[in-house]
């Protein structure tokens, strides 16, 4: 193949990557900016409408600032923010399930969104998760009990953001205005289940 050829299909490539991130749909809230709502005022833990906040008030300041330099100082303030804030463990949070599903290998695929545009869940390959980890295994506690649920539904559940990457925590978009605008946290989950159960 001519240099040419390899030339022209990166940047294809390329172009496809930028329109994916460009046009994620955007998946049913559970939480407003505050992390809450009057349904859960009381059961969503503060840990969780902290984060929520920090990563909303981030987002909001990258699209208000002009430049693009501005817009990448933003990213390692937020980054320094969550690891001040935060230290990864979460414990009974609060979300709506978005996606269940497997892999080609049976394992689970799981996302649930907290707030506007901000998600946690596994990668849904295994290669990408070859060194994270994410996918729940079909013989674990957490698949067995994720089989009983559906998307749409709020789901409390518990697990840990695993740490490292450029935003103090792993998160999975390809692109730096997909990661402060609609980012998908990397979690490693514990449990899962109905919002009337504590895990």
């Amino acid at each position: 193949m001519s240099g040419i050829k390899v030339f022209s299909l990166f940047c294809i490539i390329g172009f496809i990557l930028i329109f994916y991130e460009n046009n994620k749909n955007t998946a049913p809230l559970l939480a407003p900016t505050t992390g809450k709502t009057s349904e859960f005022e009381d059961a969503v833990p503060s840990a969780e409408s902290d984060f929520v906040n920090t990563i909303t008030r981030f987002a909001a300041a990258y699209r208000a600032v002009g430049s693009d330099l501005s817009k990448g100082a933003q990213r390692p303030a937020r980054a320094s923010a969550l690891c001040t804030q935060f230290s990864g463990d979460i414990r009974n949070w609060i979300g709506t399930l978005t996606t269940l599903s497997s892999n080609n290998e049976g394992k689970g695929v799981i996302e649930i969104t907290i707030g506007p545009n901000i998600t946690l869940g596994t990668w849904n390959n295994s290669l990408s998760d070859i060194m994270d980890h994410t996918l729940i295994d079909p013989s674990s506690r957490v698949y067995a009990r994720a089989v009983a649920l559906q998307t749409g539904i709020p789901v409390r559940f518990s697990g840990t953001l695993i740490k490292g990457g450029v935003d103090c925590f792993r998160e999975e978009s390809l692109t730096q205005a997909g990661a402060m605008t609609r980012p998908t946290w990397l979690m490693r989950f514990t449990d899962i289940g109905g919002t009337d159960e504590r895990n």
